[in-house]
């Protein structure tokens, strides 16, 4: 059961970022950044990022069907230098 509370939490997170991407044409989220309702979706993100290797294939997926979706968000720095 812990599963499930797991990925439905994981779930209501990832649709907070989804919408974020919307709205801002792309999954960058600043680390600083805090949704409306107060979730720290920023750091959230951060989080699904430096644990990538405890996704599974679908998380792996949805994340990465994302627009502009980096697992190293330091690539998009780098590439602007």
């Amino acid at each position: 059961m812990a599963n499930v509370r797991n990925h439905d939490k994981w779930m209501t997170n990832y649709l907070r970022l989804l919408a974020y991407s919307k709205e801002h044409g792309h999954a960058l989220v600043p680390r600083g950044f805090v949704a409306p309702d107060g979730f720290k979706l920023g750091i959230w993100t951060a989080e699904q990022r430096r644990r990538r290797q405890y996704h599974d294939d679908q998380e792996v997926a949805a994340l990465e069907a994302l627009p502009g979706w980096l697992w190293d968000a330091r690539e998009r720095r780098k590439a602007r230098q």
